[in-house]
This record gives C-alpha cells, structure tokens and sequence, in this order.
C-alpha cells in the first residue's frame, strides 16, 4: 500500500469569500472530519494537491497530513473522501479528509484490472467488462489500490463473478457474489443473406384487333 504525505493549516476564517480568498494564494479549503474527529478546517497548497491527486491510487490509499496549529504541529492518517472541482475549468475548489482508525473496517471504491487473453477470445468470443468499480470494506493497511484479476482461462459463457475473486483475509466486497463482474459473449451468428425478392411480372393480355 503506497503512502502519500502532505500538510495543511488550520484556518479560521469560513466562507465564500474567505475561501476565493485562499484560492488566490494557492491554497484550496479542505475540511477534516471522522468518527470520533471534530471537523478541523483547512488550507492545503494547490499545487502540492494536483500533484498527489495525479496519482490515482491517492484516492484509495491512507494519507499522512501534518496540520499546523498555534499549539503545533498534528499527523492524521487520512483518506480523501472528496474532491469538489470547477465544472469548466476543473481547477481543485474544496477537499474532504476523513480521518481513519487503523484498527478499524474503511470502505472504499476500487477499480477492477482485468489481465490475460481469454481463451474463448481465441474461439471468436468477446470480453465484456460489467464492472469496472468495486466497493470493498477493510482495514485501512490492507486497502487495494485495485482489484487485478486473470482471465486467461475464461471460456465462451464462462462468467466472472464476485465470489470468484480471492482478495486475501479480511477484505470485503461490499456486493451480491453472484454479481457478474465480466464474460466471454459467444460471437454474433451471421445473419442469412437476404432472399432476393422475385418481382412477380403480370402479363397484361395484348388489346384485340383495331376498328373495322
């Protein structure tokens, strides 16, 4: 599990204004809040925060941010809970932390990595992915940056499913096992040429002998 470390501030002042204000020397208004955590309002450097989000797995690991305060500094272990952007620009506008306990069940979303050729591919059938996000619960140091599955032994028909995947003690899909996470689909039957349609031609009978 990779690890991914920032800071923050505390900040005293709320508000719209207060929090353009904030934007306009770089830092985005976070809030820090969990079970038994009183919500801690922040400030974080922007460009340290486009940086770290970057990377994907930032969403689906344990953070360490170190706030300073007037009594010091304080490190939480943390998890991004959310992120709030510009719906044009998409510039960071607020963050979520969610302060963790170590000894404690987390649930997130992950994302499903399907690896191998299927050997229904080789017949002429299709890999079809139903899912490409799982929500699992665990404890935060056995939290997966995604769930990777081999599908080389995937024949025609032959479906995938939750209660098919093995991801180690303690960790919990959050969804029926018979969900189906991907399949081989048979290939499409060719459809039979069209019959050619055959005119039926009318024989009109000939006008009979002119005026005498």
């Amino acid at each position: 599990m990779s690890t991914f470390s920032f800071t923050g501030e505390v900040r005293a002042a709320k508000g719209k204004g207060a929090a353009r204000k904030y934007r306009a020397q770089g830092k985005i208004p976070a809030i820090l809040y969990g079970a038994n955590t009183e919500p801690i309002r922040l400030s974080v450097e922007e460009r340290l925060m486009n940086k770290a989000l970057s990377d994907p797995r930032a969403m689906r690991t344990v953070c360490n941010i170190t706030i300073s305060r007037d009594e010091g500094t304080i490190t939480k272990s943390v998890i991004v809970k959310e992120i709030q952007r510009d719906a044009v620009s998409r510039k960071l506008l607020h963050l979520d932390f969610y302060e963790v306990d170590m000894e404690k069940p987390v649930t997130v979303n992950v994302p499903v990595r399907l690896e191998g050729h299927p050997i229904g591919v080789d017949k002429g059938g299709m890999l079809e992915q139903l899912r490409h996000e799982l929500t699992i619960s665990c404890l935060p140091a056995k939290m997966l940056e995604s769930i990777v599955v081999d599908v080389s032994n995937m024949d025609i028909g032959e479906p995938l499913h939750v209660s098919d995947l093995k991801l180690g003690e303690g960790i919990e899909v959050q969804a029926d096992t018979d969900l189906t996470i991907a399949t081989v689909v048979a290939p499409h039957a060719e459809k039979a040429p069209a019959e050619e349609e055959v005119e039926s031609v009318e024989t009109g009978k000939g006008e009979e002998g002119g005026e005498s």
